[in-house]
């Protein structure tokens, strides 16, 4: 790859992030038991931002960029709404969480990958760039989640698993 085609973080990076930053909220929740049909859902959200990222925004003008983020955070509210059963403004809020931190680990999870190809000439084949961006962003992931899950507050109210809805 030269480092034109490297100018650019993929969608596939960000989609990913998204995705998985999105289902640390989803756990951070403490929804109740994930069931085969949750689970189904967090498989369909990847697609759908698979397809939104790397399919639908490939190549469109700059004129398009809020739009299709304000269509990237819409769906991660969606995903987050759906699957772990809070109320909406706490999906709001969890949601721009979650945006940020997709941002976070999409940006330096490419960052990493950039050097690596850069500097120490590594090659990646499509499978290997996938597994290199869900190990970067779990890695990075699964430490914010030890710091998280500290703060998560156990609702005695079976209603708000995560303590009073914002008002």
């Amino acid at each position: 790859m030269s480092p034109y085609q490297l100018s650019e973080t993929p969608g596939i990076f960000y989609a990913i992030a998204y995705w998985m930053s999105t289902l640390l909220f989803v756990l951070l929740t403490k929804t109740e038991k994930l069931t085969k049909k949750k689970i189904g859902r967090v498989f369909v959200f990847l697609l759908i931002l698979y397809l939104h990222m790397e399919i639908i925004n490939s190549d469109v003008s700059q004129v398009y960029f809020i739009p299709i983020i304000i269509i990237s955070a819409l769906i991660m509210f969606l995903f987050l709404f759906t699957t772990a059963e809070i109320p909406w403004k706490n999906a709001l809020y969890f949601t721009a969480r979650a945006f940020i931190v997709g941002e976070f680990a999409a940006s330096l999870t490419y960052q990493i990958y950039y050097f690596l190809v850069l500097d120490f000439k590594v090659s990646f084949d499509y499978i290997g760039t996938y597994a290199f961006i869900f190990f970067g962003c779990s890695v990075l992931l699964g430490l914010l989640y030890k710091l998280e899950k500290r703060f998560v507050i156990e609702s005695p109210n079976k209603s708000s698993p995560i303590g009073k809805s914002l008002r």
